[in-house]
C-alpha cells in the first residue's frame, strides 16, 4: 500500500485519502470498481483533449501543455496498472 501512497501523494492527494480510497476498492465488487478506473481513465483521456483546445485559445503554453499531459498519461498508466492487477486478481 505504500507504493499507492506514494503515487497518490505525487498527484496531489493526501496519504490518508488514497488509502482510503484503496480500502473501499478492495471492499467493492472487482467489476463495479474496474467500471469506475475506465470511467477514470476516460476523463483523463477527455482532459488530454481538453489541454490541446486550451493550447489552441492560447490560455496555456506548449511547456504546460506537455507537463499536464505527461501527468494525464502517467495517471492512465497507473489505472490501466490497477485494472490490469484487479483483473490478474479474480483468476
Amino acid at each position: 500500500m505504500q507504493g499507492i501512497s506514494n503515487y497518490a501523494t505525487k498527484f496531489g492527494m493526501p496519504p490518508a485519502q488514497s488509502c482510503t480510497i484503496l480500502l473501499r476498492a478492495l471492499t467493492l465488487a472487482d467489476p463495479e470498481f474496474i467500471r469506475f478506473l475506465k470511467i477514470a481513465r476516460r476523463s483523463a483521456s477527455e482532459v488530454q483533449s481538453e489541454l490541446y483546445l486550451a493550447l489552441d485559445r492560447k490560455y496555456i503554453t506548449n511547456d504546460e501543455l506537455g507537463t499536464a499531459y505527461d501527468i494525464a498519461t502517467e495517471a492512465k498508466r497507473l489505472i490501466n496498472g490497477m485494472i490490469g492487477y484487479l483483473r490478474q486478481s479474480k483468476k
